[in-house]
């Protein structure tokens, strides 16, 4: 590695290649993070309280959002119909917690590996993307804090929902739970429900492109 030229900036790395062989600068891969030589090393820390605190709060987010909208609409429903639907988003965002958990590495355990953060700008590895000469900026956008924000590509995302099969098996996971809820709310009575259950997911990966932090600064 003495070798090979350092990186501009404070999060643009190389990656090292199976034939021996290292790649331009860029942005380190998810679970990455560039070490004071610009080589991409993978994280391996293990979680803080506060870590851990952050993801609870992140995961605690949606479901009381859920639980507010779900209070929002439910003039003129029965009781029984409202605890029904506290349930199904409860159990849905468990459900994928614990999923999104194991899936994650070290896969198959109920813990994680994470880039622990070092600097406040760690959380905003946009803002500080290198402009070699004052020319081109050299995009080192990442995931410096993960998993505690991801950061993801509208084409990486679409290909990667299909092709890769821990993402393959969160999304179908969605899904079924999705169903179920529909199923139970409608009593099997208007299955044409279901066919919005990929709804959620399709429309993030189309809009993604528009939300995707790197495209957003080069615009």
């Amino acid at each position: 590695m003495s070798d090979i030229r350092s990186c501009p900036g404070l999060y643009c790395g190389r990656t090292e290649f199976e034939d021996g062989s290292w790649s331009d600068c860029g942005a380190c891969p998810r679970g990455f993070r560039t070490n004071a030589t610009s080589y991409c090393q993978q994280c391996f820390d293990a979680p803080s309280l506060y870590d851990w605190q952050y993801l609870g709060f992140m995961i605690l987010l949606p479901m009381v959002l859920n639980w507010f909208f779900i209070d929002l609409g439910a003039i003129g429903k029965g009781k029984d119909s409202l605890i029904l639907q506290h349930l199904c988003a409860f159990i849905e965002v468990v459900t994928g917690t614990l999923t999104a958990v194991l899936v994650l590495a070290p896969t198959g355990r109920f813990d994680l590996y994470v880039c622990s953060p070092k600097d406040l700008s760690d959380w905003y590895t946009l803002l500080h993307n290198p402009q070699p000469d004052y020319k081109e900026t050299l995009h080192c956008t990442q995931e410096a804090v993960y998993p505690l924000r991801i950061e993801q590509s509208a084409p990486a995302l679409l290909i990667s929902s299909v092709t890769d099969m821990r993402n393959l098996i969160i999304i179908l996971g969605h899904w079924i739970v999705h169903a179920y809820g529909i199923i139970s709310l409608t009593g099997f009575k208007e299955l044409w429900y279901l066919s919005l259950v990929p709804a959620p997911a399709m429309f993030y990966i189309l809009t993604a492109q528009f939300t995707d932090p790197v495209k957003i600064h080069s615009d």
